[in-house]
Parts: structure tokens; C-alpha cells; sequence
């Protein structure tokens, strides 16, 4: 999905501050639901078809299924006037936990089950069983099919010119 927004980011700071902008993140996304929260899994600079842009991938609670999990990966384009925002959305579907007993098999060092210290965040718990080095073992998990979205988009995306020029949002 593609949304234009006639204004800017309400993040404090910009890519020019990439570790308070992560902090940021992750308690804004920790904050996201009353019982259930979200979570800042990765946020990074890239450059989408020459322009600078915030990568962001989230988890959250389906609304509809609270065992099951969505991931929104997003890139938010900031120019001087206007925000794009291009996001890709997965679902959980089927029986969910897959990933929780990959993760267990796997055991010990960074791949065990359970709760660790946010990477961005000590103070917020993230999950053990959502490191990347899964997603090959599980290609059809709604998390492994995000983070291969925005591989793809990251390397093929086309920016409107006109766009590109505008001045960056500092």
C-alpha cells in the first residue's frame, strides 16, 4: 500500500539521529495497544530508488486472532513538504507458533525461546523466536515473507522524480 501525506513525521529526530529515532520507535510501538503491544522488531536508513528513507519492520496482535501476529513492513520517504509511506502487511494464518518451535529446537545462544532485552530498548522485552536468521527455515512465515518484501522493494523500487528533487525533511 501506498499512502502521500501533506505533512512530516512526528518522530523527535530523523535518520541523522538513527539511535534516539530507534528508542523512539520502539516505545512508541510499545504503547501501541492497551493489553497488547507492539513491537519495533528493525529500523534502519536505506535508500529507496536514490532517496533516503526510514525502514521500519513492527509486529502486532491481530485484532481478530490475539494468538496470531501481523508485520508491517514500511519505508517512510520525508521531503520537505510531504511524507510517502509504501507498506507491505503479512498475517499469521493457519496454526501460529511455528517460528516458537523452531526456536526451541534450535536452543541455547540468541535462538532459544523466551523473552531477551530489546535490541534498541534494554528495558522493553522482545522475542527470541523473531530473529531473521529463522526466516530461512520458515520462507512461508508471515514475518520471513515481510522481511523478503522489503529486500525486494528495497532493491526495486522506482522514486517519481519530481520527488526525489524535492529537499529532504531534516
Amino acid at each position: 500500500m501506498l499512502t502521500v501525506h501533506e505533512a512530516l513525521p512526528t518522530a523527535p529526530v530523523w535518520l541523522d539521529d538513527l539511535g534516539t529515532l530507534r528508542r523512539e520507535l520502539a516505545l512508541r510501538h510499545s504503547k501501541t495497544r492497551h493489553d497488547e503491544a507492539g513491537v519495533l522488531l528493525e529500523a534502519d536508513a536505506v535508500s529507496i530508488g536514490g532517496v533516503r528513507a526510514l525502514y521500519m519492520l513492527v509486529e502486532e496482535t491481530l485484532p481478530s486472532n490475539p494468538r496470531g501476529c501481523q508485520y508491517r513492513a514500511s519505508f517512510v520517504l520525508a521531503k520537505k513538504s510531504r511524507t510517502v509511506v509504501l507498506r507491505g502487511q503479512f498475517e499469521e494464518l493457519g496454526m501460529t507458533g511455528a517460528r516458537h518451535v523452531l526456536a526451541l529446537m534450535r536452543g541455547g545462544g540468541g535462538g532459544g525461546v523466551g523473552k531477551v532485552s530489546h535490541p534498541d530498548t534494554p528495558e522493553l522485552q522482545y522475542d527470541a523466536a523473531l530473529i531473521p536468521e529463522l526466516d530461512a527455515m520458515v520462507p512461508e512465515h508471515a514475518l520471513s515473507m515481510a522481511r523478503a518484501w522489503a529486500r525486494s522493494v528495497s532493491r526495486s523500487a522506482v522514486v517519481d522524480r519530481d520527488f526525489a528533487a524535492e529537499p529532504d525533511h531534516a
